[in-house]
């Protein structure tokens, strides 16, 4: 359904940039205009290596560097301006475990998206044999659970990141926000070279 449709987006987007965060190796903070000279101190190669970018705003470059045609755009409600650059052998596996079988009974869960399962459920509130979970509806915050209705979209989804990656966060620098000390462009470090990809 385009409801839960919209719902895994919107958790995705919640997480994912979480786990890009949690998942960095290395992090540098430099100038707009030092965009094009930091890519080549990391020894970028778009053949190798991607680009993903949340929340991020080409506005403010002279020029459009041209490896920014293949980034992956992303928004965030978490980051605005940063990017991150990894070896394609360093993205995540994203796993969809099958929910436990007491909870898909409990919620009289049924598969929407089978492939990713993703499980739905509506139990009407207003009935008698739903009197169990109206009850645990009852609280101030919900007037009146009995002309209520329960919706439930359940989903697991694991990102699983390798161990031995390479994950270089590069924010930019902002006059209106603190985020540390600059780097030099000496700081930064190259990838490593990939064999046999």
């Amino acid at each position: 359904s385009i409801f839960a449709q919209q719902i895994i987006y919107d958790q995705i987007n919640r997480y994912i940039p979480n786990s890009f965060l949690g998942a960095r190796t290395r992090r540098y903070l430099i100038d707009r205009e030092n965009f094009e000279d930091a890519f080549k101190r990391l020894k970028y190669d778009k053949e190798k290596h991607l680009i993903v970018g949340f929340g991020f705003f080409d506005n403010g470059l002279v020029e459009i560097p041209d490896f920014f045609e293949d980034m992956i755009r992303l928004t965030s409600p978490v980051f605005t301006n940063v990017l991150f650059v990894l070896p394609k052998t360093d993205l995540p596996r994203i796993n969809h475990p099958d929910l436990k079988a007491d909870e898909i009974k409990e919620l009289r869960l049924e598969p929407i998206i089978p492939d990713r399962n993703v499980y739905a459920s509506v139990i009407d509130l207003n009935l008698d044999e739903n009197s169990e979970l109206r009850q645990r509806w009852n609280t101030n915050e919900n007037q009146n659970p009995a002309e209520s209705v329960q919706l439930t979209i359940a989903f697991i989804a694991e990102i699983i990141w390798r161990q031995n990656r390479d994950v270089v966060q590069l924010n930019i620098t902002s006059p209106l926000r603190e985020q540390g000390i600059k780097n030099d462009l000496s700081d930064i470090v190259p990838f490593k070279t990939i064999e046999n990809d």
